[in-house]
């Protein structure tokens, strides 16, 4: 029983991704890897998928209560998630401030409709079809099938917390520099000469262009996958704006202006 579900919530994950992918493509006018994972899937969309076949079963002779219903229960769904992200690395990976309708830039009125039409789509016309292909496997089949997804998923999902923290840390620690470089300035303001405090205002700007270079090499696709991410801290969040307005720019010289700004500071420490 419980491989099934399993089989299911990874179906509904590859669906929704594809779903994702579809949309967010044509809005973007480009291909990109959506969700926190790296994989083709987006656990959002199985959990959700899975919730909706079961607790929406009793209204499934009525398609217009079934409808409102989904968009219900996918808003709570995808409102929780945020939350839950958000909490756990303190960042929010999207954000619908600019949509109509919107609850805490969480949730907004044209994604929960969408939501409510695919529920109703994947109840009346896919699930009959999946459910028939994974009832038709057979029960070693869809032991070491589950046993892939479960492995090949927490693979993932490790992999992907460690990149989150490692990103976090990234800024973080230009967070730190900046306050320290502000206070280094304080301190000698009043004692030396407004060429030198120039100077040391060059170096940080050098520094933190190299930093924002390393960030977007390291983290390309977290950036490509949550364009409108937002960070706890008004400090950090600012660093995002500047960094996804640049973005495009980076991208397309990232590499090599990362290795200059790398070959200039080491050739600044060896002197």
């Amino acid at each position: 029983m419980i491989n099934n579900e399993i089989i299911f919530f990874f179906i509904y994950c590859i669906i929704g991704w594809i779903c994702e992918e579809i949309y967010c493509s044509f809005l973007e006018k480009k291909v990109v890897n959506r969700g926190f994972l790296n994989g083709p899937y987006l656990p959002i969309y199985g959990f959700g998928a899975i919730i909706v076949l079961y607790l929406l079963k009793p209204f499934i002779d009525n398609i217009i209560i079934l409808f409102f219903a989904a968009v219900v229960v996918t808003s709570i769904i995808e409102y929780g998630g945020s939350f839950i992200l958000e909490t756990i690395f303190h960042i929010k990976l999207w954000d619908y401030s600019s949509k109509f309708m919107n609850i805490n830039g969480r949730v907004c009125l044209l994604n929960s409709l969408l939501f409510g039409i695919l529920s109703v789509v994947i109840i009346y016309l896919i699930h009959p079809f999946v459910s028939f292909f994974v009832y038709s496997l057979s029960d070693i089949i869809q032991y070491y099938f589950t046993l892939c997804i479960v492995i090949g998923m927490s693979f993932d999902l490790a992999l992907s917390i460690a990149k989150m923290n490692s990103f976090n840390a990234a800024l973080d620690e230009f967070k730190d520099r900046s306050e320290e470089i502000k206070e280094r300035l304080k301190v000698i303001g009043a004692n030396e000469s407004s060429e030198f405090i120039n100077s040391i205002k060059e170096r940080w700007n050098e520094e933190g262009e190299f930093r924002k270079a390393r960030l977007v090499r390291r983290h390309k696709r977290l950036l490509l996958a949550f364009p409108s991410m937002k960070s706890d801290s008004n400090f950090i969040d600012s660093q995002f704006d500047k960094i996804k307005d640049d973005f495009s720019a980076w991208l397309l010289k990232g590499k090599n202006q990362y290795r200059e700004l790398k070959a200039k500071r080491k050739n600044a420490s060896n002197k």
